[in-house]
């Protein structure tokens, strides 16, 4: 088919919008091809079109259920929208294929994540580091969902295998600043957040919460300068009541 052929090489050579509306003619004139629905729908992920993206995919899967990366793409197009409980089927039936897909188990790990169910998330993330045990986004994602469900200890350990990894994030000074706090290791957290503060001298949160750091160690002159330089980078940390 010359027109499929032409829409592949507009793809290939990255004109992207060429590509999209070559693929549109494709399906209109050939409503079966499950081919030519799951080109377009990466293309419209790809442009984060995400809601045309879902309706091209769907139909792509309709057409040929067992393709594990139009499922995949479909559950990022999902999440893309907000849409985490659609996400979440659609990442399951991509795992269902192949069980041990790095990126589906991400996408499941976030999805799970964006519905507060940490400890799904959690488990997600584990998976997904079986495959990548040195993977920054997994690490990241196995990190807060372990800050959100309270499981410090094993929150300070995965930061510990992500800061060398990714040394110049100030967030992941920041929280395993959070964890050893928790774990009322507050020298070791004024530590991070320092750390935080140093590659982002205008995270207020970082500020505020040394300031927190701060007071646990009793340097309550410091701490305030803290919280007064967090109040001013953000309005809406106020300092804490004196007791």
């Amino acid at each position: 088919e010359l027109l499929e052929s032409y829409a592949s090489a507009l793809e290939e050579d990255g004109h992207q919008d060429e590509a999209i509306a070559a693929y549109v003619i494709l399906v209109t004139k050939h409503t079966g091809q499950a081919s030519g629905w799951a080109h377009l729908g990466h293309l419209l992920y790809t442009a984060k079109r995400y809601n045309k993206a879902s309706v091209a995919l769907k139909k792509s899967l309709t057409l040929k259920q067992d393709h594990t990366e139009v499922a995949l793409t479909l559950g990022l197009a999902q999440y893309g929208q907000g849409k985490n409980s659609e996400a979440i089927r659609s990442f399951e039936q991509s795992l269902s294929l192949k069980p041990d897909d790095f990126h589906a188990l991400c996408g499941l790990g976030s999805a799970y994540y964006s519905k507060k169910d940490y400890l799904k998330a959690t488990a997600s993330y584990e998976k997904a580091l079986a495959q990548k045990p040195d993977s920054p986004e997994a690490l990241a994602g196995l990190g807060a969902s372990q800050l959100e469900s309270k499981q410090f200890d094993e929150a300070i350990a995965t930061y510990q295998k992500l800061i060398p990894l990714q040394p110049d994030n100030p967030d992941n000074h920041l929280n395993a600043g959070t964890a050893l706090f928790n774990k009322e290791r507050f020298q070791d957290s004024a530590t991070s957040y320092r750390e935080a503060i140093r590659l982002k001298p205008d995270m207020a949160r970082a500020h505020y919460n040394l300031g927190m750091a701060l007071l646990r160690l009793n340097d309550k002159n410091s701490a305030q300068a803290e919280f007064q330089q967090a109040q001013r980078l953000d309005s809406s940390l106020k300092p804490p009541v004196a007791r």
